[in-house]
């Protein structure tokens, strides 16, 4: 492994992320310890979990682990955005793919551009945590 968490085994994560849920007392408290977890094997500062919830088009905010978490994170956890918000989103759920998209890119839409700009972020990566729930990750870096 490296230093940074990078290059882990992906069955040594799927263990400690297996572990994680197995010894948390509550969901709140699991879903941030996995948010944890994600953050830490793919190296960077911030992961949140999401569900997406079809019937409205909407994402809700379940999770969020930042290395340096700030009152504006706590307080994201369960707000509610709708897909029309980060339509490359839209990808993630029609088409199950993972979804990248960095502040340098000429193409990336304006929607996406004030997200990472408000976040003070160079890239977000998306992916399906879960084929059998709605939930996904994104994390931040």
């Amino acid at each position: 492994m490296n230093d940074d968490g990078r290059g882990r085994d992906p069955l040594a994560v799927a263990s400690d992320v297996s572990l994680t849920i197995a010894g948390s007392p509550g969901q709140q408290q699991m879903l941030t310890a996995v948010a944890r977890r994600i953050a830490e094997a793919l190296g960077v500062w911030e992961c949140d979990l999401y569900e997406y919830r079809p019937e409205s088009d909407e994402f809700a905010a379940l999770a969020i682990w930042a290395v340096q978490m700030s009152d504006a994170d706590r307080a994201f956890v369960g707000t509610r955005h709708l897909v029309t918000d980060l339509p490359s989103c839209r990808r993630l759920f029609n088409e199950r793919v993972a979804v990248e998209y960095q502040l340098d890119d000429p193409t990336l839409g304006a929607k996406e551009r004030a997200t990472l700009e408000r976040w003070g972020s160079a890239a977000s990566s998306t992916c399906r945590w879960s084929s059998r729930t709605r939930w996904w990750a994104r994390s931040r870096s």
